[in-house]
């Protein structure tokens, strides 16, 4: 394997902020936790290693610190052959960091080190200078997230999606909204140009109601198709999730039933588990179905990373209990 990762032509690049989580060892709030665990993570970045163990042929495109954590970054994600190319070390700024608690329900309590790190200034340079990968890819995937960092990281992800559409690789955008970033109407702003170019949207239920107004999954869907994406993916949660296509089609699959360990990185599983049955070009069906259980064992796991499923891992998982997806 080269130092670089994965040298073949990227099927998917993804492109955003590499962070490294401090994850408490055991069940409790912050506060009263006293060791935790390093892992890498970020919302991209977790999909790229998702992709990665399918098989499928990805590269990642950000910056990280030129420090400790910065390297732990860059020799993970070659671990996992993504392509670290454009993966830019910044001797300006620090690696992004998280501290968060372990729990298997609700939501975790995180503080950020984030500030001025060096996500937040990927730019326009950043990702030009991955421009012929970027092109030729059968898809980029981007977030909500990335956008909400900086002007510079808005700019740097509008270009990465221009390039994209006129090169005719496809975009997928996971809306990923982030209240501790931004105010709401500023991610809306950030979003709206990236979202006019989507053929391909995740969007987890209660955050589409807080994006578009709407009232549940259907009227969100029917916004998201407004701005012109031709699929949507709404994640429910315990109800599992909803494909919204062209026309009337709509196909649902309920959630694997499965004891949580962790459940951050549920979202990034599930798009990475429905991109890589997608370049394999299984049916939507199958898709959703490989989608909602690469969710179901990553929260099986401490870590955003941990429990994504290999290959043969998820072909196992998904002939193991399986429930009938509905149309």
């Amino acid at each position: 394997m080269s130092v670089t990762g994965d040298t073949r032509t990227p099927e998917v690049v993804c492109i955003g902020e590499p962070l490294v989580a401090l994850v408490g060892r055991e069940l409790g709030p912050l506060q009263t936790t006293d060791t935790f665990s390093a892992h890498v993570t970020g919302a991209e970045l977790n999909v790229a290693v998702g992709l990665a163990r399918q098989g499928v042929s990805v590269a990642f495109v950000g910056r990280r610190g030129c420090d400790a954590f910065g390297e732990r970054v860059a020799r993970t994600l070659r671990a996992e052959g993504v392509g670290t190319t454009h993966l830019r070390a910044d001797p300006d700024a620090p690696t992004g960091m998280l501290v968060r608690n372990l729990r298997p329900f609700g939501s975790a309590e995180v503080m950020y080190a984030r500030a001025r790190a060096a996500g937040s200034r990927l730019d326009e340079e950043d990702v030009r200078a991955a421009a012929s990968e970027i092109a030729a890819a059968r898809f980029i995937h981007v977030t909500g997230i990335t956008p909400a960092l900086s002007e510079a990281s808005a700019q740097a992800v509008q270009a990465a999606v221009k390039i994209a559409r006129e090169a005719g690789t496809a975009v997928s955008v996971d809306i990923n909204l982030r209240a501790r970033l931004c105010d709401l109407e500023t991610q809306r702003q950030a979003l709206h140009p990236v979202l006019a170019a989507a053929d391909l949207v995740f969007c987890g239920e209660d955050e589409g109601v807080l994006l578009t107004g709407a009232e549940d999954a259907f009227a969100v869907a029917s916004e998201l198709q407004a701005s012109g994406a031709k699929q949507i993916v709404i994640k429910r949660g315990a109800e599992g999730a909803t494909v919204f296509g062209a026309g009337d089609q709509r196909i649902a699959h309920p959630a694997r039933d499965v004891v949580p360990v962790d459940l951050v990185g549920a979202g990034d599983a599930f798009a990475a588990g429905y991109l890589a049955a997608l370049l394999r070009d299984l049916d939507v069906e199958t898709a959703l179905r490989a989608a909602v259980t690469t969710a179901a064992c990553v929260i099986t796991a401490r870590g955003d990373i941990d429990g994504l499923p290999d290959q043969r891992e998820l072909a196992t998982a998904m002939e193991t209990n399986v429930p009938q997806t509905t149309r």
